[in-house]
């Protein structure tokens, strides 16, 4: 069994550091994907702030000159351009609808009523199962 050391130092306010590692190493998995495409469009960047947008990046460069040579803008010269990726949005086949990964109530319910019997709660738990195991092997097919 742990120590309360050990068990504090593996926990931040309820939260296990392995999952946030997870949790970080899956968003650096998921930007980096992102990165792999071409970018949409481009922004220029004083500190936070968005002071434009561009389709290329060419046109954000000749903002931030336009800004400091003919309107001698304070700070200008410290602006950045980065590129805005955007997420690809999953392609759904036709004959596919989205569907939730967990039935709703009215979903189970819905499908117990295929299941010839009683009004039991174990039908439900089954109707809930068989939905679950249809919408994993959905997943596995458009994979």
């Amino acid at each position: 069994m742990s120590s309360p050391v050990e068990m504090c130092e593996a926990c931040i306010n309820g939260v296990f550091v392995d999952d946030l590692n997870n949790e970080i190493e899956s968003l650096r998995a998921e930007l980096d994907a992102l990165k792999s495409q071409n970018p949409c469009s481009y922004e220029v960047y004083s500190r936070d702030t968005v002071e434009f947008s561009a389709s290329y990046e060419q046109a954000c460069h000749e903002h931030i000159n336009c800004a400091i040579v003919d309107y001698d803008v304070d700070g200008a010269d410290n602006w950045k351009v980065r590129p805005v990726y955007a997420r690809p949005v999953p392609a759904i086949p036709d004959s596919y609808v989205l569907a939730p990964v967990e039935p709703t109530d009215e979903m189970t319910l819905a499908g117990k009523h295929t299941i010839k019997g009683s009004e039991s709660i174990f039908e439900r738990e089954i109707a809930r199962c068989v939905y679950i195991n249809m919408i994993s092997a959905s997943q596995k097919e458009i994979k």
